[in-house]
C-alpha cells in the first residue's frame, strides 16, 4: 500500500474510524483517479476518499436523495480532514458488470443494463437536487481547462478522429455547437464498474458524482462506450438503441462522447 493511502487512513475522522479500526480491507483499482476507494468486506462498509470537494458535495447529495428511488449505498457517516473528504457508506454486493462471467452472454447483459437506465429515466427531475444540463457541463469543462487538467494526451483517439488538436479547439466546437436537451436524470457515469449485478439483476449503482439531470445522451454514450470497449466490440450499438427504444442520433451520441473527453 502507498504511502498515500496509509496517511488518508491515519487520517480518517474518530467519527468514521471507529466502525473501520484493524479491520480487513482491500483497495478498489477500478477508475476514480481523484478519490480512494477502500472495501470493507467482512463489515460490510465501503470508505470513499475524495480530495475534490465539489465532487463530494455533488456525491453525497444525490446518494442521499436517490436512496429508495433506486439502488445505491446508504450514507453511514461523512467528514473532512486533512484537506480529504471521507464518505462511509454500505458495501452493495454483486459482480462489476464487465465481469466476463456476465459479458458472456451479451444480450442479457444489455437487457440488464438497459434496464437500468431506465429506472434513472423513471425517476422525476424536478425534484433533483443537481443540474448536470449541458449549459452547467460546459462551465466545468472550462474550468478544467484553465486548471490544466485536461491534455490531450488522455483523449481517446478513435473519439477524437484527428479533428481537433487543442482541449480548447475541442470545447470552442462543443460551446458552438450545443444540441437541443432531452431532459431525464442521469447516472453521469453509466460505464459498466459504476453498475452492480447479482442474481441477473442490478444490486446497485455506484460512483454517482456526476448523476442528476441532464439529456439522456449522457448516459447512453458512456454506456455504449464502455460496453463496446469491454466487449471488444462495436458490434452492439443497434441492439442497445433498439432495446432502449429511442432511435440512433449519430450527432448527439458523438456530442456527449466528445464532451467526455473534457472530464
Amino acid at each position: 500500500m502507498h504511502m498515500k493511502q496509509i496517511e488518508i487512513l491515519n487520517h480518517t475522522p474518530k467519527h468514521i474510524k471507529k466502525y473501520i479500526e484493524n479491520q480487513k480491507y482491500r483497495i478498489d483499482t477500478i477508475g476514480m483517479e481523484s478519490s480512494q476507494v477502500f472495501i470493507y468486506e467482512d463489515i460490510k462498509l465501503v470508505l470513499k476518499v475524495n480530495q475534490v470537494e465539489s465532487d463530494y458535495i455533488a456525491e453525497l447529495q444525490m446518494m442521499r436523495w436517490l436512496e429508495g428511488k433506486v439502488l445505491v449505498p446508504h450514507v453511514m457517516e461523512t467528514g473532512e480532514s486533512h484537506g480529504n473528504f471521507y464518505i462511509l457508506m454500505t458495501l452493495i454486493e454483486g459482480l462489476m458488470s464487465f465481469d466476463e462471467s456476465l459479458m458472456s452472454d451479451p444480450e442479457s447483459l444489455i437487457d440488464i443494463l438497459v434496464g437500468g437506465i431506465k429506472s434513472f429515466w423513471n425517476l422525476p427531475v424536478e425534484e433533483c437536487p443537481i443540474d448536470n444540463r449541458i449549459e452547467y457541463k460546459l462551465k466545468i469543462a472550462k474550468r478544467n481547462i484553465e486548471k490544466g487538467l485536461c491534455s490531450t494526451s488522455d483523449w481517446d483517439p478513435d473519439i477524437i478522429l484527428n479533428r481537433f488538436q487543442t482541449v480548447e479547439e475541442l470545447y470552442d466546437y462543443l460551446l458552438i455547437n450545443q444540441m437541443e436537451e432531452e431532459l431525464t436524470l442521469s447516472h453521469g457515469d453509466y460505464c459498466l464498474p459504476n453498475i452492480l449485478i447479482k442474481d441477473n439483476r442490478i444490486s446497485g449503482f455506484i460512483d454517482l458524482s456526476s448523476a442528476g439531470v441532464a439529456d439522456i445522451y449522457q448516459d447512453i454514450s458512456l454506456f455504449i462506450r464502455s460496453f463496446s470497449f469491454n466487449i471488444n466490440s462495436k458490434n452492439y450499438k443497434k441492439m442497445i438503441f433498439e432495446k432502449l427504444g429511442i432511435k440512433v442520433n449519430e450527432k448527439k451520441l458523438d456530442y456527449y462522447l466528445l464532451l467526455d473527453e473534457l472530464f
